[in-house]
């Protein structure tokens, strides 16, 4: 049987049914692993983590822009935290 993706155990898991992933029971939202650790070893999904990663950070980002009045401080803000996740790769 092939894994579910995040998607498919919490369409499972809002049906109030549970999903068993590496014979460990999950029966909340809050249980599933992201996607990221789901990827992990599987080279093509991990790409494909990645890039969704970072398009939801360029998400927040623009959100963020809303909230604060500097620019430059949006910049800074994301420059750091653009840095620390390329840092770990």
């Amino acid at each position: 049987m092939s894994k579910l993706t995040r998607k498919e155990m919490a369409e499972i898991i809002n049906r109030r049914e549970s999903v068993t992933l590496d014979g460990v029971l999950i029966t909340e939202l809050s249980q599933i692993p992201s996607d990221a650790e789901l990827a992990k070893g599987n080279a093509e999904a991990e790409d494909l983590a990645k890039k969704n990663i970072l398009a939801k950070m360029k998400e927040l980002e623009a959100e963020l822009a809303l909230l604060k009045d500097d620019k430059a401080e949006v910049k800074e803000d994301s420059a750091k935290v653009t840095k620390k996740a390329e840092d770990k790769k």
